[in-house]
């Protein structure tokens, strides 16, 4: 067979029988960003400070500013209805929760608000109100205030202060301040009621309670710094956060954060590099001092547990340490944050939400899960 001819063949081969499959087109998708933001230039928000948020049964995100309420279904961010909005217009809101049955309650300056199955709304005048907590075990609202700790339950309210309860011993006990009675955070573990303050944190057990606060400085009559001695190793006094992962209590200070097991007793801290105060021959000056961890900042607003990790709200940005493995993480203006004063976290369908004093960011977790860490 001559040359030509075999060329002639696998031609006519070819034209009949094609060279195979055709090449599949190959889709290169869009790398997802990691962070969004919302602000007052491209959303329906008239404030761009998010003071509080709640995930109501993960339907809806409900998210307060200062001076109104927003929610967060499956696409953009609406205004509340105006049969909310309309009768709280003109107060001052400090914090948003709900018991996931309906309803929902709205702490302001003054006032407690309870939203009964999103129809009726009634108030109880508090004074300002700085948390609130819903325990469900025992049916009650818990809400914290600068004046102690009110609890309502069967449509009736009980009020912890100065002259009834646990929040007595500030006057006893000369290591702790007036702000002993400004409760910031509170939450439950079986039978312990945990109760933030402005000077120490409590642990309640019925009518039983313990009092833990950290060692501290504090001015004395000849205006030098006196040192405090602490009854525990809790990071600092005013505990705002606290959230309860693998029989640990996480306790975020406005000084970092301890880790605390009632069982044994164990303490762990957890700081960053900061400055304390010192007394240099009667005159106090800032000292820099170097943290024990990748923690990115020391004072703790808010944190939540997802999975293993601790997502730790600071006022320079988001932390994130992997309690399994010890590993850090951490988002601020260098991963694309406009500000990194974070005041309240919530999860929402599978993504992190960070409410800022400059906007609210929505965080895509798979993207933050895939990136490195930076520490220990």
């Amino acid at each position: 067979m001559s040359k030509v001819f075999s060329i002639f063949i696998a031609l006519m081969l070819v034209s009949i029988y094609g060279c195979g499959e055709p090449a599949k087109k190959i889709q290169i998708s869009k790398p997802q960003p990691l962070l969004k933001i919302y602000l007052k230039r491209n959303s329906v928000l008239e404030d761009n400070n998010i003071i509080s948020m709640y995930n109501e049964n993960d339907s809806t995100l409900w998210i307060a500013t200062k001076s109104a309420i927003y929610k967060k279904e499956s696409g953009n961010i609406q205004k509340a209805p105006e049969s909310l909005s309309d009768k709280i217009s003109g107060e001052k809101l400090t914090c948003i929760s709900g018991d996931n049955k309906g309803t929902i309650f709205i702490g302001t300056d003054t006032n407690i608000y309870i939203w009964i199955n999103k129809r009726n709304l009634i108030s109880h005048m508090t004074g300002r109100v700085n948390t609130i907590f819903w325990d469900k075990k025992r049916n009650t609202l818990m809400v914290g205030t600068n004046n102690g700790l009110l609890k309502f339950n069967n449509s009736k309210w009980e009020h912890l202060d100065a002259y009834n309860s646990v929040f007595s011993i500030y006057k006893k006990d000369k290591n702790l301040g007036q702000d002993f009675l400004k409760v910031r955070s509170i939450v439950t573990d079986d039978s312990l009621i945990w109760i933030g303050t402005g000077d120490g944190l409590i642990m309640m057990d019925g009518k039983k309670s313990r009092t833990f606060y950290a060692a501290h400085k504090r001015p004395g009559p000849d205006n030098h710094l006196t040192l405090i001695p602490g009854n525990s190793e809790l990071a600092g006094n005013k505990v705002n956060s606290i959230v309860i992962f693998d029989n640990k209590k996480w306790i975020g200070t406005g000084s970092g954060i301890s880790a605390f097991s009632s069982i044994d007793n164990f303490w762990e801290l957890y700081t960053s590099d900061h400055l304390e105060l010192s007394d240099i021959n009667g005159k106090w000056v800032d000292k820099k001092v170097k943290g024990n961890s990748p923690l990115i900042g020391n004072w703790i607003n808010d944190m939540l547990i997802i999975d293993n990790k601790l997502y730790i709200a600071t006022t320079k940005g988001l932390s994130i340490f992997n309690i399994t493995s010890n590993k850090w993480k951490k988002l601020n203006k260098d991963n694309g944050m406009i500000n990194q004063q974070l005041q309240c976290l919530a999860e929402f369908k599978g993504k992190l939400y960070a409410g800022s004093i400059y906007g609210l960011y929505e965080i895509n977790l798979k993207v933050l899960n895939n990136q490195k860490g930076d520490g220990k």
